[in-house]
């Protein structure tokens, strides 16, 4: 039987309202956002068994964009909630292979973290600059709440390349553990007058030495936001990563609200 760190894995999948890479216009933009969802973690020690558990997470967001000619900043607040819903204590082997959550065969003990629940916030500030053909922003991200960790603040940076129709996007934001570290996303973007797309990929970075394992270290997004007036944008976006094959699946979902001002 694998045997891991004892570890609380709270990842907030998704932070659209805080820290979206692609290009803005002049002037400034407020972002409200609202996301859901559910992964699945396991945890336990080589001195006592190993639990596989369910957590459901539900967030908001808001921030505020501007740029003024090739100065770029924004400020911003993603606030989730996490509670640990379903487990189950793994036995023999073949329960671990397996990858079903209720696997009969598993031995019956209650794991020890049903039932509880974290709350996480995050602060984030950028400035930067923005150019025909490139953006970048910069800026700490300060980590409140529950399990904020010996190290409350991190780097979160966002940067574009290319044409506003077609561009590379990177992104550098916290995520919430016990001790923070961060999610790289790597990405492809469009932004017209109407449409805005993107798609990426996001690759978990462990910080100050964390035991990570059965967490997926590879999670696809997409997102779409369409113009419905002169001022207001509406999108959605979700995201998943597999475990097992496809038994166990992250996902989430967020829906995102734009208004210029």
């Amino acid at each position: 039987m694998k045997t891991f760190e004892v570890r609380w894995f709270l990842i907030v999948l998704l932070f659209p309202a805080v820290a979206l890479a692609r290009p803005v216009d002049e002037g400034t933009e407020v972002r409200a956002s609202g996301s859901g969802g559910r992964f699945f973690y396991e945890a336990g020690c080589a001195s006592g068994p190993t639990h596989r558990y369910q957590a459901d997470h539900a967030g908001l967001g808001a921030s505020v964009h501007h740029r003024d000619g090739a100065l770029r900043g924004s400020v911003g607040v993603q606030s989730a909630g996490v509670e640990v819903t379903r487990g189950v204590t793994l036995g023999p082997a073949s329960c671990v292979e397996d990858g079903a959550l209720n696997d009969p065969n598993c031995e019956k003990a209650t794991p020890p973290d049903i039932g509880t629940s974290d709350q996480q916030t995050v602060v984030t500030g950028r400035i930067g600059f923005e150019t025909p053909y490139l953006g970048l922003e910069i800026g700490p991200a300060l980590i409140v709440g529950d399990r904020a960790g010996n190290v409350p603040m991190v780097l979160s940076l966002g940067t574009w390349f290319g044409l506003p129709e077609l561009h590379g996007t990177f992104e550098l934001m916290p995520y919430h553990n016990r001790e923070p570290g961060a999610t790289a996303r790597l990405g492809l973007g469009h932004s017209s007058e109407a449409l805005r797309l993107g798609i990426g990929i996001d690759l978990t970075i462990p910080m100050l030495s964390q035991q990570i394992d059965e967490i997926p270290l590879g999670k696809f997004t997409a997102d779409a936001q369409m113009r419905v007036s002169d001022r207001l944008w509406i999108g959605a976006g979700i995201g998943f990563a597999d475990h097992t094959g496809g038994q166990l699946t992250d996902f989430s979902g967020q829906i995102l609200l734009t208004f210029e001002l």
